[in-house]
C-alpha cells in the first residue's frame, strides 16, 4: 500500500480527540483492491499492522498475517498470492509452478516457501513423485 496510515492522526484529523482512547484501529485499503491493512495502536495493545484480504463470497476479512511479512510487494507475499491463484485454478502449487506463475528466480521462491512453511502460512502437502506440493496453512 502506497500511503502512510496512522489511526491517531486519522481520528477526525486531530490528536486531541484520540488522546482519550485506550485503543485505536484503522482499516486502510486502496480503492478497488481486495487487500487492506489493519493498523492498531493504544495504551493496552502492542502497535501492529495486520494484512487482511476481503472475501466477497463470505463477506468477511481474512487475516493474512503481519503486514510487513505478507505484503503483496514482497517475495513472500507474491509467493503466497501465487499459491492462492494456482489453487483457485485447480493447479498444483509446486516450486516450479510458482516460479513459472511469477516468472521469477527459483532460488527466491524456494527461500520464500521455506519461510512461509516455518511461519505457518503454507503447509507441505503430499509429494507427487519427488515434487513437493504446497497448500494454504492455518495462518492464511
Amino acid at each position: 500500500m502506497g500511503f502512510v496510515s496512522d489511526p491517531v492522526d486519522d481520528v477526525l484529523g486531530s490528536r486531541a480527540k484520540s488522546a482519550v482512547a485506550d485503543c485505536l484501529l484503522g482499516l486502510y485499503r486502496e480503492q478497488g483492491k481486495h487487500e487492506a491493512i489493519l493498523s492498531m495502536t493504544g495504551r493496552d495493545v502492542e502497535s501492529r499492522e495486520l494484512a487482511l484480504e476481503w472475501d466477497s463470497l463470505t463477506c468477511c476479512w481474512h487475516l493474512l498475517g503481519e503486514a510487513g511479512a505478507v505484503r503483496r510487494d514482497t517475495v513472500k507475499g507474491e509467493v503466497l498470492a501465487a499459491i492462492r491463484e494456482l489453487l483457485a485454478l485447480g493447479e498444483q502449487a509446486t516450486n516450479k509452478s510458482i516460479t513459472a506463475h511469477l516468472d521469477t528466480d527459483k532460488g527466491n521462491v524456494s527461500r520464500a516457501l521455506a519461510d512461509l512453511v516455518r511461519d505457518g502460512y503454507i503447509v507441505k502437502a503430499d509429494k507427487i513423485g519427488r515434487v513437493q506440493t504446497y497448500n494454504l496453512g492455518h495462518r492464511s
